[in-house]
C-alpha cells in the first residue's frame, strides 16, 4: 500500500516522516543487535571473545604481578649481609 503524498496535507506528511523516522531507528537497532551476535559468534569461533578483541576487558588468563617481601628493616639487606644480621641476631 502506497500511500498518496499529493493528495496528504503538511500535518499528515509530519506524521508519516516521524513515524518513517521510528521505523528506521527501531529497524537500526535491530540491524545493530544481528550484526553484533554475528560478531560475538566469529570471535568465539576463533576461541576469543567480543570484548577481548575489542580491547574492553583485559584478556582471562592474567598473571598477577608477585610482591615484594616486607622486610622490618630500614634499608633492603641482601646476599652476605642479610646472612650476617641473622648471624648475629641469633648470637653464640
Amino acid at each position: 500500500m502506497k500511500p498518496d503524498l499529493k493528495s496528504m496535507n503538511r500535518k499528515e506528511l509530519e506524521k508519516l516522516k516521524a513515524n518513517v523516522e521510528k521505523a528506521l531507528v527501531k529497524l537500526s537497532e535491530k540491524d545493530k543487535k544481528t550484526a553484533l551476535a554475528a560478531a560475538e559468534k566469529a570471535a568465539a569461533a576463533h576461541g576469543f571473545s567480543l570484548a577481548e578483541l575489542s580491547g574492553e576487558t583485559a584478556p582471562l588468563k592474567t598473571r598477577k604481578a608477585k610482591t615484594a617481601p616486607t622486610s622490618t628493616h630500614r634499608f633492603k639487606v641482601s646476599g652476605f649481609a642479610q646472612f650476617m644480621h641473622d648471624l648475629h641476631d641469633v648470637g653464640p
